[in-house]
């Protein structure tokens, strides 16, 4: 009664064809089940012929209604399990190979899928747990596709989860990645400061840098500075990933620092803020005029 193109098993995020033979009309539903005993689950398709993309591995039984054009119902139910499916691995790959870079370098993830068309839909996250709770992904596609730059937000092992939908089958597929495949480490703080302690009078200029790689492309910064890390007064902009924060009448006070880089053409920006104050400004502060490395008080990494 129905055929399996292709009969043989499949991994999931492959399609397989089915067919009703002998079907009555077109106007068919079909449904599937792990087993002849268990609740039927609504493929998102109708013909005698569609095309399924599993979303889950298992063996599936197959249903099918068929009307009549008296108007009645046939429903046919296989037997046996006519579909199988296996859990792919290493569905989410990543340039550089590994996972492995620095606070600030970007990474390249791409979904290894067989299901093509440019009517997909792809939603990218990270978790520092297999379970979650998930993020979105912080890249400069406006528009995240098959694959995608990402710039993590600070130093840690991730999880990658893409979900993949096909508006057109209405469905989604979800692969989350068996271990940690993106692993940035912070070996000198992102955030550092000329003079070296960050520590200036009101009228003394700073000079702020961040470890931020652009890569092949051009950004434009923008600087702020805040009290906490949810309200923040601009500094200025900058080409480089840099800037001299030479306001003559500085507020006194312990600030972070948030650090945005925008591409040009690109709607979306990539937000770095210092975990701890990065800048003090005090009228009786003393100030240095080595640069170096901040003091691990003041070390810092950015976070959305």
């Amino acid at each position: 009664v129905f055929s399996v193109t292709p009969s043989g098993s499949l991994r999931r995020g492959e399609s397989v064809s089915l067919s009703l033979n002998g079907a009555p009309s077109e106007q068919v539903s079909w449904a599937y089940a792990s087993s002849l005993q268990g609740a039927f689950n609504t493929i998102p398709a109708s013909g005698r012929t569609i095309r399924w993309t599993p979303a889950e591995a298992g063996s599936f039984y197959l249903r099918a209604a068929a009307t009549r054009p008296d108007g009645t119902l046939a429903t046919f139910t296989s037997a046996d399990p006519q579909v199988f499916v296996a859990e792919r691995a290493n569905v989410i790959l990543s340039n550089p190979a590994g996972g492995q870079l620095e606070l600030g370098q970007a990474v390249s993830l791409r979904a290894d899928i067989t299901e093509s068309g440019s009517a997909l839909r792809y939603v990218w996250s990270y978790s520092s747990s297999p379970t979650g709770p998930f993020a979105p992904l912080q890249t400069l596609e406006s528009s995240p596709l098959q694959a995608v730059t990402w710039y993590p937000p600070m130093s840690g092992s991730y999880f990658v989860r893409v979900e993949v939908t096909n508006p057109v089958s209405q469905s989604t597929l979800a692969f989350t990645s068996s271990e940690p495949i993106v692993r940035v480490s912070e070996t000198k703080p992102f955030f550092s400061t000329d003079p070296v302690t960050g520590r200036i009078k009101p009228d003394e200029t700073i000079r702020i840098l961040a470890g931020f790689e652009p890569g092949n492309r051009s950004f434009n910064f923008g600087w702020s500075y805040g009290r906490s890390t949810v309200a923040f007064t601009p500094i200025g902009g900058s080409s480089v990933p840099e800037v001299r924060w030479d306001d003559r009448n500085k507020p006194v006070g312990s600030y972070y620092i948030r650090l945005q880089a925008t591409a040009p053409g690109s709607d979306r920006s990539l937000s770095f803020i210092s975990r701890y104050p990065l800048v003090f400004v005090d009228e009786s502060t003393a100030s240095g005029n080595e640069f170096g490395v901040p003091k691990a008080s003041s070390s810092t990494a950015p976070s959305r």
